[in-house]
């Protein structure tokens, strides 16, 4: 399921389920903001506690946009 979602900085983004996210051939993570470095390194250094990157543990490609 993908939803639409009120981000707190006021914009509207999508949030999906990860049984979506696992039928992607190749996702792209576009991430913003200087708080999400953390989770970054995380999701970088295979932490599988991340739903996120349990989600894409099976793609055989995943790409991460980071933006300032």
């Amino acid at each position: 399921m993908a939803i639409a979602v009120d981000r707190p900085d006021g914009l509207q983004g999508i949030s999906v389920t990860p049984e979506v996210l696992s039928r992607v051939a190749e996702p792209l993570f576009l991430v913003t903001g200087a708080d999400k470095h953390a989770i970054v390194e995380d999701f970088l250094r295979s932490d599988s506690a991340l739903v996120a990157r349990q989600a894409v543990a099976g793609c055989p490609k995943a790409e991460i946009w980071i933006a300032s």
